[in-house]
C-alpha cells in the first residue's frame, strides 16, 4: 500500500505564495457599502471599481486617485451648481454610464468668481469618458485638459462647449479620440486644440456657434515624429456659425473625410498646411460651402450643392498685407459643385488645379479666377454647364486652360481671358464650348494666349 506524507507549509513560504499571487481588484458598491460615491471614491485604489447603483446623488465628486474606475447603472449626479458633477486630477480615470446634471460654481465674489463647471472636468492623461448623458450644465459638458477617449457620450443644453479638449501635448505623440459622440444645443459643439486626434462618427446638431472646431497649432517643438489627425464621418448640421471649423499648422498630412456639413451658417473652413479633403458632403449651408485658406492641400470628390453663397472658395493659408494674392499649389479635383447661389469655384490665389470637376447649375460664374496679381492657375478637364453667368471666366494672368468642356451657361462658355484683364497660358486649348444663349462664337470663346 503507497503512504503519502503530509508536510505543512512553513509561514514563510505562505507568505511568499501571497506575495507572488496577482492583487485583485475590489468593486466597491454605492450605497449598498458606501453611503455616498464620495466615500467610495475616497476609498478606492489603483485598480479599483466604484459600482454606483440606480438613484439620483446630490453629490460633487472629485476624484485624485490615479488608475480607478466610476461606473453608473442608470445612476444620475446632481452638481446643483455648486461645482462640476465629476472633477478627475489624475490619470488613468474611467468616467462612464452616469446621467450628469446641473454642473456649475456658485458665484461668491462676484461675476468671473471660480472654476467654470459642468459635467466632467478632467485634468489628466489617459482618459476614459464613455456612456455619459450631459444635460443643463453652466458652461461645459466634458472638459479633458490631457489625453484620452471620449467615446458613446450625448451633451444638450450646456452653455459652453459640448466637449472641449486641449491636450497639451507638444511632441504629438499621444492619439486621442473623439468618437461616436453627440453634441446638441451648446454654444459650441465640439472645441478641440493642440492634437493629435481620431474624430470619428460624431454628430453636432443646433449649436449656437461652431459644430466642430479643430485648431492645431505649429508645434513648439521641431523635428519631431508627430501622429496624424483625422476627421471621419462626423455629422455638422444646424449650427448657428460654421460646421467645420478646422485649422492646422504644420506637421504630419490631416485627412478630412466623409463628413456631412448641411444647414450650417457656413459648411467647411479649412485653413492651413497639408490637409486633405475627400469624399466630404457640403450643402445647403447659409452662406459659403467650403473656404480653403490653405496651402499644399487636397480637396478631392467632394459634394458642393445648394449652398447659399459660393461654393467652393481657393484662398492661400497665408494673404500679403497689401492684398495680393500667394502661392496656394491646392488641387480641386473631382467634385461636384452644384446649385450654389454664386461662383461655383472661385480662385483668388496662386499655383492651385482645377481639374475633373462637374461644376453646374450656380448662379454664378461656374469657375472664376480673380485678384490682385493672381497667376499660373490649371483649369483643366472640367465640365462645367448650366451655370447663371458665365462657364469659366478668367481674370487672372499665365492661367492654363484646356480640355475644359463648357456649354449651357447664361454668359459666355469661356469669358475675360481676352479683355477681362487676365491672359490664358501657352498651351491652353482642347476646349469645347456651345450653348443656346446666342451669343456668337467669338463670344462664346475668348481667348489670348501669352507667347
Amino acid at each position: 500500500m503507497t503512504s503519502f506524507a503530509f508536510v505543512r507549509p512553513s509561514l514563510a513560504a505562505i507568505a511568499t505564495l501571497a506575495l507572488a499571487a496577482p492583487s485583485r481588484a475590489d468593486t466597491l458598491k454605492v450605497p449598498q457599502q458606501f453611503e455616498t460615491i464620495q466615500a467610495a471614491v475616497d476609498a478606492a485604489v489603483a485598480g479599483d471599481i466604484v459600482s454606483v447603483a440606480k438613484g439620483t446623488y446630490e453629490e460633487n465628486v472629485f476624484v485624485g486617485t490615479a488608475g480607478i474606475a466610476l461606473r453608473g447603472k442608470g445612476a444620475v449626479i446632481n452638481g446643483r451648481y455648486f461645482a462640476s458633477c465629476v472633477t478627475v486630477t489624475a490619470d488613468d480615470v474611467e468616467v462612464s454610464g452616469f446621467t450628469l446634471v446641473n454642473g456649475g460654481h456658485v458665484i461668491l465674489l462676484g461675476p468671473g468668481d471660480g472654476t467654470p463647471g459642468g459635467g466632467v472636468l478632467y485634468t489628466g492623461t489617459g482618459a476614459l469618458l464613455s456612456k455619459l448623458e450631459v444635460l443643463a450644465c453652466e458652461n461645459f459638458g466634458l472638459s479633458l485638459s490631457g489625453t484620452g477617449t471620449i467615446d458613446k457620450c450625448t451633451v444638450d443644453g450646456c452653455l459652453g462647449s459640448g466637449i472641449e479638449v486641449d491636450t497639451d501635448d507638444l511632441f504629438g505623440s499621444t492619439v486621442t479620440s473623439i468618437t461616436k459622440n453627440t453634441v446638441t444645443r451648446c454654444v459650441r459643439g465640439i472645441d478641440l486644440q493642440d492634437g493629435p486626434f481620431l474624430v470619428e462618427k460624431n454628430t453636432c446638431e443646433q449649436n449656437l456657434q461652431d459644430g466642430l472646431r479643430l485648431d492645431i497649432p505649429v508645434p513648439f517643438v521641431t523635428g519631431v515624429s508627430q501622429l496624424a489627425t483625422s476627421l471621419s464621418k462626423n455629422e455638422c448640421r444646424n449650427n448657428g456659425s460654421i460646421g467645420f471649423n478646422l485649422v492646422k499648422g504644420s506637421g504630419p498630412e490631416m485627412t478630412v473625410d466623409k463628413n456631412v456639413a448641411e444647414d450650417n451658417g457656413l459648411g467647411m473652413d479649412i485653413n492651413g498646411f497639408q490637409v486633405t479633403a475627400t469624399g466630404n458632403t457640403i450643402e445647403h449651408n447659409r452662406e459659403v460651402g467650403v473656404f480653403l485658406f490653405t496651402t499644399d492641400s487636397t480637396f478631392s470628390n467632394n459634394k458642393v450643392r445648394g449652398n447659399g453663397l459660393l461654393g467652393v472658395l481657393v484662398l492661400a493659408q497665408l494673404l500679403f498685407a497689401d492684398g495680393g494674392s500667394v502661392n496656394g499649389s491646392n488641387l480641386v479635383q473631382g467634385n461636384t459643385v452644384q446649385d450654389n447661389g454664386g461662383d461655383g469655384i472661385r480662385v483668388q490665389s496662386d499655383l492651385n488645379t482645377v481639374d475633373d470637376n462637374v461644376i453646374k447649375g450656380n448662379l454664378g460664374d461656374g469657375v472664376q479666377l480673380i485678384g490682385s496679381g493672381v497667376i499660373q492657375n490649371n483649369v483643366t478637364n472640367n465640365v462645367v454647364s448650366g451655370n447663371r453667368h458665365d462657364g469659366i471666366d478668367n481674370s487672372a494672368l499665365v492661367t492654363l486652360i484646356s480640355d475644359n468642356n463648357t456649354k449651357d451657361n447664361g454668359g459666355a462658355d469661356l469669358a475675360g481671358v481676352g479683355n477681362g484683364g487676365g491672359n490664358a497660358a501657352k498651351g491652353s486649348e482642347g476646349n469645347t464650348v456651345g450653348d443656346d444663349s446666342g451669343l456668337t462664337s467669338q463670344q462664346e470663346l475668348e481667348m489670348e494666349t501669352l507667347e
